[in-house]
């Protein structure tokens, strides 16, 4: 007989970083997973791998240097800085501030593609090119830009770690190659080491995690835009701190909300019609985004971010067994984000019986 879930609640532990080998990467069966793969062997295997190590050592020192920074403005709980540096005129930006979630839940919506349109507005898509190895992949960005302006993209090495004390370091450096040409209608832009670096905190006085989280950016946007410009657009894309900090609560809400009612959700209702009903109006309640709901469920219950046919018709195919099991065990890294009492003792109450 299958074990149940485990359902017990317990205060998240800032000190446990055992998540960090389990992390999401995604299934193989993901599009966004079907790409090249670098073997050692390869000649840029070595390059793109010392790029990357030295993307988080300069990251780093961005992050713990104070010496230069200056204060733009303090906004919504962010604090905004930038400093000028040697031979270059364009301005290294910084942006910091305290986002209540885990650091496992922040670093999925900064790495996972998909998910960058909920908190950066100038975002128009992406792909991954190449991995190199798992944390380090290339990868292609486009984003939109006001007319009479040029849209812009880049193609850049990205990669994360996580240090002996749990701070999570994802950065990334423009990189030019062969097979990357230029796109009609895009400007390729430059990016050099910019990225975030998450600091887990003591969790809040109500037992939610919580990080301390800085973005570090020096963009060159190229083509003909006046450096006044360029840096005023970058020292305010320090404030991208508060977009990602509403687009994680969002979603963690809406996902709280939902499991939480799916438990309580009766036998007879738990088929298509009723489960998109019970979906979009939590979705209605939270003024939220269908993806941002759809996008997590579609990966735990069908192993996929892009199923062929509707999350909820799985579902129901599958049946609320087998669908709760799959949904809890799978969403453990936002339960453990959200950390509410009340929906550990409905997950524990579901599970004692079924």
């Amino acid at each position: 007989m299958e074990a149940p879930p485990n359902t017990a609640y317990t205060p998240f532990d800032i000190r446990d970083t055992t998540w960090w080998a389990k992390r999401e990467l995604g299934s193989p069966d993901d599009p966004y997973n079907q790409i090249p793969k670098l073997k050692p062997t390869d000649p840029e295997y070595d390059e793109y791998i010392e790029t990357a190590e030295r993307n988080f050592d300069t990251l780093l020192q961005e992050y713990e240097n104070e010496e230069g920074w200056n204060l733009s403005k303090e906004e919504n709980d962010v604090r905004v800085e930038w400093k000028a540096l040697p031979d270059d005129e364009v301005y290294c930006c910084r942006g910091a501030g305290i986002i209540r979630a885990t650091a496992e839940v922040i670093r999925l919506h900064l790495v996972q593609i998909d998910l960058r349109q909920f908190w950066d507005p100038m975002f128009e898509g992406g792909h991954y090119k190449l991995e190199v190895c798992e944390n380090i992949r290339v990868v292609y960005y486009s984003f939109k830009a006001p007319w009479p302006v040029t849209s812009r993209d880049f193609y850049v090495v990205a990669g994360e770690k996580i240090t002996d004390d749990g701070i999570v370091i994802s950065a990334v450096n423009s990189v030019v190659r062969p097979d990357c040409p230029e796109r009609e209608g895009y400007v390729r832009a430059q990016l050099k080491t910019s990225g975030f670096v998450i600091k887990p905190l003591d969790n809040d006085d109500d037992g939610t995690p919580r990080c301390m989280v800085s973005y570090v950016v020096q963009c060159k946007p190229m083509g003909w835009i006046p450096n006044m410009i360029v840096n005023t657009v970058n020292i305010e894309q320090g404030m991208v701190i508060h977009a990602i900090r509403n687009a994680i609560a969002l979603t963690q809400v809406m996902i709280e909300e939902c499991v939480y009612k799916l438990f309580s959700l009766p036998d007879e209702q738990f088929n298509a019609k009723g489960l998109k009903r019970l979906i979009y109006k939590v979705i209605d309640n939270n003024n939220g985004k269908k993806d941002m709901l759809y996008d997590p469920f579609s990966y735990v219950i069908a192993n996929t971010r892009k199923p062929a046919r509707a999350v909820e018709e799985i579902m129901e195919e599958l049946g609320k067994k087998v669908v709760m099991r799959r949904l809890w065990n799978g969403s453990q890294a936002y339960m453990r984000s959200i950390a509410k009492k009340q929906v550990f003792e409905a997950a524990e109450k579901y599970f004692a019986s079924n």
